[in-house]
């Protein structure tokens, strides 16, 4: 499997002491660059985590991996466009979930409301993780706007919470209202406060 690095490539075997190699290979490149690892292109699969899981189960078969390497300012900036993606798109999907708990609960309504809690864990670990970055204020094009994300974000943890207790009751018009009333509100907020990056 061939192993690309910017414009340097590097044969290894596609056996188990090859994949070791790459992922080494991958490290020194990150060590020796200041860069961060983004993801790995697996024959142009997006793989974000759990990259030893995924390259040993498709071992046999990979032809090319490219490692995405960047700077912390591109990795913030990258999530920060999902985020406005993620928010454009959840919003709608949000809207129609909590009025499904208004009429009728299927299955669908429990796989939607399962995506949109994982989306949610996503962005309030990209908020801790870019609230950790040294330098972040001299990052972001306005530290305030920042702030107000930042908080929206945390804020969102608390309400989303509150849907603990009616989910164990089945009191499902309730869910809705704190879906309709309180959740919309804050992640249309969170879509007007999304910072940019210098």
């Amino acid at each position: 499997m061939q192993l690309w690095i910017g414009n340097t490539m590097t044969e290894f075997e596609n056996s188990e002491t090859g994949l070791e190699m790459l992922l080494r290979a991958i490290e020194e490149a990150v060590n020796s660059s200041g860069l961060i690892l983004s993801h790995l292109l697996v024959d142009e699969v997006a793989v974000y985590d759990d990259y030893w899981d995924y390259l040993e189960t498709n071992l046999k078969n990979i032809r090319k991996v490219q490692a995405e390497l960047k700077s912390i300012s591109e990795l913030m900036q990258d999530i920060l466009q999902s985020t406005t993606l993620y928010l454009g798109r959840s919003l709608p999907a949000l809207e129609k979930m909590a009025e499904s708990f208004y009429s009728e609960v299927n299955a669908d309504t429990w796989q939607d409301l399962s995506n949109f809690l994982e989306g949610l864990q996503w962005l309030a670990q990209s908020v801790e993780i870019m609230d950790e970055v040294s330098g972040l204020a001299d990052m972001v094009a306005d530290y305030e706007q920042w702030n107000r994300y930042s908080k929206a974000v945390r804020e969102l943890q608390p309400i989303v919470a509150e849907l603990d207790e009616p989910l164990q009751h089945g009191d499902y018009v309730n869910v809705g209202n704190i879906l309709l009333h309180k959740v919309v509100p804050r992640m249309q907020e969170l879509l007007t406060n999304i910072p940019s990056i210098k």
